[in-house]
């Protein structure tokens, strides 16, 4: 980058960071104690303290020039890069902020940061902003501690106090990165440190992250800097298309299921560090930084870019050659969709509006898929014995063993279960070369030190280290079931489940997604930094909180005697190569299940959810089943508090239990064909499983999936611990909901499959008559009240029962 536009970088990022310093309730620096608004402006107080921060820690008489007045050009030293200051403020303040009412005004030291959640309403139901849910000032972490609340904090609306000990924070760290930070770098300490604090708050209302509108304004200046066209801004769209079919459509014959799991995971991963390679090389070529990047999650990219004919050139050239390698090294199976869109200042203020627009143009180009490449069609080929193709992809090799690609993938997905650092340079592990890409990566469980290697700490925000230039931190979901440095194999996670072996797929994703981008917030609200903020919130949820409800889930490798007492004992087979023989041999293992575990066994902890990808707003995870139908209960619950329980935000989900050695990629299909079943009813915000497509709580008269999973492990407990019923009794009443409700399968309007449960009555005698027959009187109307009231929808917690009981 230039040395003004890093100077103009700088100053865009900083310009408000006095905002956060005036909040704690700090003096500014002496020499700009005569300082009046005509020199910072009638607005422009918080300048002085952002100038006093750059004079002591950047030491940089420019950007000190700047910042402090980016609300007076006139009076800078630095006239073209100062009137651009202001532009890219007042544009993004523009977009950003949402005025109060005639003569209201805010506190900005008692102001909290309100969630951007409790602003969307797709279907406009007359949702309005609330002041009850808010987020507490704090650093960054993928915890819970950054969720929305409605509960006021232990300040008592004072925030003085916190501003203080996070201001001294960020202080201290901006100091350790020296006089000249990587704009990277410093783009990750504002993220840590200010994503929390508002904006603005005294004439404003308090829903913009500072982060965010420093980001943007950086990125605004950048383009408006680099371009002198009427239309400065270029949007640039990637979407990568094939994903699925590219990750799941892999063989599994008996020889190739050994590492089958980490190729999965790997082959995900493997398609995030695509995109990032394809977003550095447009950035680069751009002459920008990150502060450009709108997002990039679940392979779909948005920049903002500087139009000109250099950018121009570079996306279509960039775009050329990576579609070209795709052609070639995936044969035509994964395709990079890139759409521009040149947009004016005025134009960029609806921001919803050119996203519309951008997204018919990449649209287009995913209807013709490869055009921009030199196709040359005719016949081609060559006749090879079978044994010479990859046993996993199916792809030409020399001699059948895994071709270097699905090595390639088998070798991310292992590093990743142990990885802490995410490495970018050149000349390392994992490149794209055959893609025109420069960029190359590393995952190592220790930063690499060196200055020229970008290095990113994984789900930890404390990522400042010796030796590097470029740092920041990364958000992936990366749970894995790892036992000795050892990632479990699917069978082995089917042998963790109670009852039947089997294994638990759950596909997830958010209601609407579209429409909530597109029409969740009101016109005049649908920003930059809005939308910006909505990716990144969804971000953090499946790719960074994830982790956290997934480690809910687990088994221990060991526990005291004082743990182990009336504790599920678990034996494992494992299969491992024989050094001697070269025959692959059976070994045992042995877990424990434990609720509370004392110090001393939590760190035997292994987790029994795997993340085989997550980001953006959906989700597959493997596990046993058993566990995965509880983490579908936990997820809901949790997406619900993040969202502020918004209920125009939701969430839909398909989960199938199947045998270890079913194929994946069919397992996989019927995951998502359960998840296709649950969006398909009107209202969405189901879960579909075993047959049923229950709503996640009761609605109306209709049972939902939480109240029912709380049955089933009743029922469980009537017969595993109280004895109370028997499996035989069991399967009779399944036999009577057959006999029953077995027909409503064959109804498809799902208001009339409800109400024909509604109606049908004819099973109470024959179930009356079990439950005298095989319960005891004492125990007969507790059993009766546990299953007849919710009886038409009986199936999902009698199934539950039925494949949590059954012996091995």
């Amino acid at each position: 980058m230039e040395p003004k536009l890093q100077t103009l970088v700088y100053a865009a990022l900083l310009h408000d960071i006095g905002k956060f310093y005036q909040r704690t309730g700090a003096v500014h620096g002496a020499e700009y104690g005569g300082l009046t608004a005509k020199d910072h402006g009638f607005s422009g107080a918080h300048a002085k303290w952002s100038a006093d921060l750059i004079r002591s820690v950047l030491q940089n008489d420019e950007v000190e020039d700047l910042v402090l007045h980016h609300h007076t050009p006139e009076k800078s030293k630095y006239r073209d890069m100062a009137d651009i200051l202001q532009k890219s403020d007042h544009l993004s303040a523009a977009i950003d902020r949402s005025k109060r009412g005639q003569g209201e005004k805010g506190d900005p030291k008692k102001e909290h940061l309100w969630s951007i959640f409790t602003q969307v309403s797709p279907g406009r139901k007359g949702q309005t902003i609330s002041l009850k849910w808010h987020h507490t000032l704090g650093v960054l972490s993928p915890t819970r501690d950054r969720f929305p609340t409605d509960e006021p904090d232990r300040y008592h609306w004072n925030n003085q106090e916190a501003y203080g000990k996070l201001w001294k924070g960020f202080v201290d760290e901006i100091s350790i990165v020296g006089r000249s930070p990587h704009p990277t770098t410093l783009l990750a300490l504002l993220r840590k440190y200010t994503s929390s604090i508002p904006s603005a708050a005294y004439v404003d209302y308090p829903d913009i992250p500072l982060y965010d509108h420093a980001k943007t304004t950086a990125a605004l200046a950048s383009c408006l800097w680099l371009s002198k066209e009427p239309s400065p801004f270029l949007l640039v769209q990637g979407d990568l298309s094939g994903i699925q079919q590219f990750i799941f459509n892999v063989a599994t014959p008996e020889s190739a299921r050994k590492g089958m799991a980490k190729r999965l995971r790997g082959r995900s991963f493997w398609l995030s560090l695509f995109a990032d390679a394809v977003v550095q090389e447009m950035i680069k070529a751009s002459a920008v930084c990150e502060a450009n990047i709108l997002w990039n999650t679940g392979g779909n990219f948005l920049l903002l870019l500087p139009n000109n004919n250099r950018t121009r050139e570079a996306v279509d050239q960039i775009t050329r050659t990576v579609n070209g390698g795709l052609m070639k090294e995936t044969d035509f199976e994964l395709y990079l969709a890139v759409g521009s869109l040149q947009v004016s200042a005025e134009e960029i203020k609806d921001f919803a509006g050119c996203l519309e627009r951008l997204h018919l143009v990449t649209g287009r180009k995913k209807l013709r898929k490869f055009s921009e490449c030199d196709l040359t069609p005719g016949p081609s080929g060559e006749i090879r014995d079978l044994e010479r193709f990859c046993k996993i992809c199916e792809h030409p090799v020399g001699d059948g063993s895994p071709c270097p690609a699905c090595s390639l993938h088998e070798e991310i997905g292992q590093r990743i279960a142990h990885a802490k650092y995410l490495n970018r340079g050149k000349d390392l592990a994992f490149g794209f070369v055959e893609y025109g890409l420069s960029s190359s990566y590393d995952l190592t469980d220790h930063p690499l030190h060196e200055p020229d290697i970008y290095t990113a700490a994984i789900n930890s925000t404390d990522f400042l280290i010796s030796g590097s230039n470029e740092q920041s931190f990364i958000l992936l979901g990366n749970t894995v079931p790892l036992h000795h440095h050892r990632i479990l194999t699917f069978g082995e996670l089917a042998q963790i489940a109670q009852g039947d072996q089997k294994l638990g797929l759950l596909k997830a994703d958010v209601d609407n997604l579209g429409k909530i981008f597109a029409l969740g917030l009101e016109k005049k609200q649908r920003s930059i930094s809005r939308i910006s903020t909505l990716s990144s919130q969804f971000e953090f949820f499946f790719s960074g909180y994830l982790n956290s409800i997934c480690q809910e889930f687990g088994v221990y490798a060991d526990l005291c005697a004082e743990c182990r007492v009336d504790k599920r004992k678990i034996t494992i087979l494992k299969e491992e190569d024989d050094q001697e023989s070269g025959e692959i041999r059976k070994v045992e293992w042995t877990a424990y299940e434990c609720d509370e575990p004392c110090e001393r066994c939590r760190r035997y902890f292994i987790p029994t959810l795997y993340i085989t990808f997550s980001g953006g707003d959906d989700l597959l995870i493997i596990g046993p089943y058993d566990h995965i139908i509880r983490f579908a209960d936990r997820l809901r619950k949790e997406f619900s508090d993040f969202v502020c329980n918004n209920p125009e935000i939701t969430l839909s989900a398909g989960i199938v239990a199947v045998p270890p050695r079913m194929p994946l990629a069919h397992a996989v299909k019927a995951a998502e064909e359960q998840l296709e079943a649950a969006k398909g009813i009107p209202g969405k915000d189901r879960v579909a499983l075993f047959g049923e497509c229950l709503p996640w709580l009761d609605r109306s008269s209709e049972k939902g999936y939480s109240p029912l999973l709380i049955q089933g492990m009743a029922m469980e407990k009537a017969i595993l611990e109280e004895e109370t019923i028997s499996r035989s009794f069991l399967h009779a009443v399944n036999g009577i909901w057959k006999m029953a409700f077995a027909h409503c399968d064959d109804i498809h309007d799902h208001g009339k499959k409800k109400a024909e449960r509604q109606r049908i009555k004819r099973y109470l005698p024959y179930l009356k008559y079990q439950i005298a027959r095989n319960v005891k009187i004492s125990e007969k109307t507790r059993i009766e009240g546990l299953i007849v009231p919710s009886f038409g929808w009986a199936r999902f917690p009698i199934q539950w029962t039925i494949m949590r009981t059954r012996r091995k």
